[in-house]
Order: structure tokens, then sequence, then C-alpha cells
């Protein structure tokens, strides 16, 4: 498993799988790759199980996703993947940025995680990130036209958790990632879930 894992993130697996997204898939990715060594990709719109074609990506990226930890068995075939079971937010984001410090890389995640529409998005990127110390680059995924956008990063180290929605909001906004998802109708909500109140 491990060896498999090596292999795929090495440049000629990465070629290959750069192949398979853009020419068998059809897909077309607009923008350059961020230059850092690490750093957090943040996902939308999430919208279908549809979404996991998409995997490719993440070999070409050299970055692990954050999946369910029901999907594990996803690692038995190669997939850069980090299975997460449900635990305090607090307790998840020690464990990535511990990673990410041992293992410099990429972490994609999809700011809403879940194939139904939710009124709000996680901030665990947001922090991830922050605690991290490394950058944040926003992907959207148009469906309508199989383009994947990639932004400029962002520091979250001098902007707040506020600052970093409205900018993903802007992108969201720019590219009309509201209506480019393969079940346009379960994009969630670009805000901040309530605090909840004790």
């Amino acid at each position: 498993m491990l060896m498999c894992r090596r292999c795929c993130r090495s440049s000629c697996c990465a070629s290959i799988w750069w192949f398979i997204l853009t020419h068998i898939f059809g897909w077309t990715i607009v923008d350059p790759f961020p230059s850092n060594e690490s750093g957090v990709f943040a996902l939308l719109p999430h919208t279908s199980n549809w979404d996991f074609t998409l995997s490719p990506l993440l070999f070409v990226l050299n970055a692990s996703f954050l999946v369910k930890s029901s999907l594990n068995f996803l690692l038995w075939f190669g997939f850069p993947v980090h299975p997460v079971k449900r635990s305090k937010s607090s307790q998840q984001t020690k464990m990535f940025v511990k990673q990410m410090k041992e293992h410099p890389g990429w972490l994609a995640m999809w700011v809403s995680g879940t194939r139904k529409y939710t009124n709000s998005i996680s901030s665990g990127f947001y922090y991830i990130a922050k605690e991290a110390n490394v950058p944040i680059s926003f992907v959207g995924v148009d469906w309508r036209t199989k383009r994947l956008f990639i932004s400029k990063t962002l520091d979250p180290s001098n902007m707040s958790k506020d600052e970093v929605l409205i900018k993903l909001q802007k992108f969201a906004k720019d590219k009309d990632l509201k209506n480019s998802g393969y079940r346009k109708e379960n994009a969630s909500t670009l805000k901040w879930k309530d605090k909840k109140i004790e």
C-alpha cells in the first residue's frame, strides 16, 4: 500500500493521471498550481458522489484528500486519502497540523462535507492552515464546462476567518460556483456555522 502511494506521487505517475483527468475525463485546469510545498486546498461545491471522479486531480496536485472513515478501503487502492472518524474538530485540527509538519504536502478538503444542501460550511480548512502555518488555495469545480479553477494562495496567518470567507465568497461568485455543481441544488450556502449557545 505504501509503495503504491509513493509511486503515485512520482512525476511520471502524475503525468499519467494528468492525461486521464484531461484527455479521458475531459477536464481543463484553468489556473497554475501553487508553487508552495504545503498548503490546504478548499474545494467547492461538493454536490454529489460524482465528485469522486475528480480523484485523479489529487495525484496531479500531490495532495491528500480528507474523507470519512467509512472510505478507509481507498487506502488499499493507493488513493492519497485521510480517513477520519467523527471527533472534536479541535482534535482533528491538531492531528492534521502534526501530520503536515512531519510530512509536508497539500491537504484537499471540500468546504461542505456533505452531498446534500446545508445552510453553512465548515471552517476546518482555515484552522488547519492557520495552525500549520501554510497557505490556503480555493479550487472551484465547474461540471457545466468541466473546468477547474485554482485561486492564488492566501496567508491565513494575517487574515481572520471572516476575511477568508469573504475571499471565498468572491471567488465563488466570480466563477459562478453556486450553479456549477453536478447537482447545483445541493450547493451549500457559503457562510460559517452558527456558534452553539450553551
